[in-house]
């Protein structure tokens, strides 16, 4: 019986791993649309100066600019 068990979770594996891969592979297409939304706000702040707006924590390009890095550190990740 554990014989059985054991050879029917090895098939499942290269399944599970298919999944998997599938699922990095959809999370960094997310990230990539995101990447260019980004890019799209980065270029309206400075067409319409709405970059210089400030609530305390820099300015949105500032906070643009911090999102854009932290999303390009994380997608050299995966």
């Amino acid at each position: 019986m554990a014989a059985l068990l054991a050879g029917g979770l090895g098939a499942y594996a290269p399944a599970l791993a298919q999944d998997q891969a599938q699922t990095l592979a959809d999370i960094r297409q997310e990230l990539t649309v995101l990447h260019v939304e980004l890019q799209r706000l980065k270029g309206e702040f400075n067409t319409t100066g709405g970059a210089t707006a400030s609530n305390g924590g820099g300015t949105l390009l500032d906070r643009v600019n911090a999102l854009e890095a932290e999303l390009t550190r994380l997608t050299a990740k995966t």
